[in-house]
This record gives C-alpha cells, structure tokens and sequence, in this order.
C-alpha cells in the first residue's frame, strides 16, 4: 500500500507542470554533504522513481537545481550538477547490473564527464573517489523501474534541434530527436502523427560526439578515425544507408540544452553494448527492426 502511494507520488510530482512542487519536496532535504550521499538521502527516500526515463530526468534535474542552491559555487551551474547527477546515478546502473557485460572504468567515468565539468569544478580525483564510493556501495533506489530499465533508459533524451550534414547541398533543417540505446533518431515533429515514422536515424557506433567553445550551441556527430562514413540511414519507403556523410552538425535550443545533448550522445556512444541496428551499405537497407520513442524493439 505505501509503495503504491509512493510510486504515484514519484508519478506526479515528476510531471514537467509539477517541477516547482518537485523542487519545494527537495528543498525540504539538508542537501549541506557531498553530492553521492546527497543523492543517497533524497532520492533513496520516500519519493519512488516513475518507470520512464524522462520523469526520472525531470527529477534528477530538480534535485540539481536544489543541490546547487543550498551549496552555492559548488558547481559552475545548475547544468554541471544536472549532468554529474544523471552521470552518477548511471554509473550506479552500469556497475551494479549483472546484466551489463562490460561495466563502466573509473577512466571511462571521468573521460564521459570531463568534457561537461571542468577540472577546475570536479578534479579527477574527486571524480575518482565519486566512482569508487558508487562501486563499494550501490544506491537503492526506490523505483516501480528495475535496475536493468535503468540502464536502458538512461541514454534516452528528446526534443527539438536543428540539423545539416556535411554534405554540400545539405542545410539547416529543424526536427524533434530521440536518443534511445545507441541510436539517434529524427521525425518531422513530435505529433501523434509523426511518432511512428522516422525520417532518419543515426546510429552511434564507430563515430565520435564534440563541441567547438566558439559555437556553444553546436554539436558534431562525426566519423571516428579510420572511418569513412557515418552510419546514417534514411526512411523513405525502404530504409536507405545514406553514403558520404562524414558529420552530423545538431544545434540546440540554448547552452543548458546543449550541454545535456552532448553529454548523453557521448553516453550512447560509449555504452553501445545493446544490440545495434545492423545496417549493411553493400545493399543499402537495414536488417533488423527499428526501436521506437519507448525504446522497445518494433
């Protein structure tokens, strides 16, 4: 009974319209300690986590917002916290699920953050004794997920970005994204409509994801070294492997945005050890199923 109450609490003080409420329920918590056993005492708690990977961030996103406001110059912004949060509870998933084959490095850890959080914020040390803390005691989280949803769902991210190619005839074009398991996909907008008809997919395997500081908006998808070809596929009909695109230009809305995409793009490169779309260029067509916005396999 009181996990019922529980899990319908979590349900709806996750919703976007309720975040003023989410952050007035954390903002109860003495958040004064380090982040992990900040996380440990508000989000091990009462408040259970929904099964669906963007409630969960909405959370994730509310506690960071409180964290940083009762530990202020902690963090440079909201955003780092925001992102070293989602990146902790993560690392919990990956080290901590028996069915995670290959479980995260502290090396691992500290290179997926350190692009989003400077040294002059989080040095590697303390990145280190973050991780090392994660891997002799597990968060327990109380959550109607299970641990291996977790660690499905965590790369999952949406919304709405511009894009272009590298290709000479291509230009900006605006489409709502979604990150699932290692694959990014865009569809014309986010209506009803477009839900279950792709446009395109790019899958994150054997590529790299940067930002330049001089276009903080920007983020590029591009071939990683000894490749010649993202593996971009178009739907058009029959899906179609699309040759001699070396990068992937998206531009995000603003810098908080960015930041967010960058870091989770990075995260699905790295943790690909989900059965990838298998895309053959030989014959241009793709052979196995596409996943769709809930991340299930179609």
């Amino acid at each position: 009974m009181f996990y019922f109450i529980g899990e319908k609490i979590g349900e709806f003080l996750s919703r976007k319209e309720n975040q003023a409420s989410l952050q007035f329920y954390f903002d109860k918590f003495d958040l004064h300690r380090p982040i992990v056993k900040a996380i440990r005492i508000a989000l091990s708690g009462s408040l259970h986590l929904p099964a669906e990977g963007e409630l969960i961030d909405h959370i994730v996103e509310a506690f960071a917002t409180i964290y940083t406001s009762q530990n202020p110059g902690a963090f440079k912004s909201v955003s780092s916290a925001h992102i070293l949060c989602y990146a902790i509870i993560l690392l919990n998933s990956d080290i901590h699920n028996p069915n995670v084959y290959k479980h995260m490095t502290q090396e691992e850890f500290i290179q997926n953050i350190r692009p989003s959080i400077s040294n002059t914020e989080l040095t590697d040390m303390q990145l280190g004794e973050i991780y090392r803390d994660i891997r002799q005691t597990p968060i327990s989280f109380n959550s109607s997920a299970s641990d291996q949803f977790l660690a499905l769902c965590a790369p999952k991210l949406r919304g709405f970005l511009k894009k272009k190619t590298d290709k000479w005839n291509s230009f900006w074009t605006d489409h709502f994204f979604v990150l699932t398991k290692s694959c990014l996909y865009y569809f014309q907008d986010d209506s009803s409509k477009s839900k279950d008809s792709p446009l395109g997919m790019i899958q994150l395997i054997g590529c790299e994801v940067t930002m330049d500081s001089n276009h903080p908006l920007q983020i590029k998808i591009k071939c990683a070294k000894g490749q010649t070809s993202l593996q971009f596929v178009k739907f058009k009909g029959v899906p179609t492997f699309v040759h001699g695109v070396t990068q992937v230009i998206l531009e995000a809305p603003n810098e908080n945005s960015a930041q967010k995409w960058f870091y989770r793009l990075r995260q699905s490169v790295v943790c690909s050890n989900f059965n990838p779309v298998s895309v053959d260029p030989n014959n241009n067509t793709i052979s196995s199923g596409l996943t769709d916005l809930t991340g299930e396999s179609s």
